[in-house]
């Protein structure tokens, strides 16, 4: 993530559960339902701003490298906040990847065609067979 303005734990920072993003303590604060529901879960019934968590204040051009399985998310959010999301992933090789990647980033299967069409082979290889690899919107949770 990098920030374009700064934020602090009142108007939407990063928020992250330190070493949630290993086990056990992932999968003891998942809920067991989660990837069923369509709904925003609260976990454990906790307003954003009681959760127990590290605030990542940052100011203009602060950037946070992190774990997407790291526990995360924003409260309390200023309209109008400005950030890029830039997420690296190994190509996805098993069908657990490919649910995961369409549970969390569905776009990953529509790569820009700016990438698909470049003059530069290792930007076409970036997303070579992305397209091909969306799975049926019948499974895009099951696997989870």
């Amino acid at each position: 993530m990098m920030y374009l303005d700064p934020l602090d734990k009142d108007s939407g920072c990063l928020r992250v559960i330190p070493g949630s993003h290993r086990p056990p303590l992932h999968f003891e604060i998942e809920p067991d339902e989660r990837h069923q529901m369509s709904e925003i879960v609260r976990p454990y019934d906790v307003r954003g701003d009681e959760m127990p968590c590290a605030a990542l204040e940052s100011k203009p051009g602060d950037i946070v490298f992190f774990n997407q399985c790291l526990w995360h998310g924003v409260f309390n959010a200023t309209p109008g906040r400005r950030y890029m999301a830039m997420k690296f992933a190994q190509r996805p090789t098993r069908p657990e990847h490919i649910a995961s990647l369409q549970h969390y980033t569905p776009d990953a299967f529509n790569p820009h065609n700016a990438f698909i069409h470049s003059d530069r082979p290792a930007l076409q290889r970036m997303v070579d067979g992305l397209a091909e690899m969306k799975p049926d919107e019948s499974t895009t949770t099951s696997s989870l």
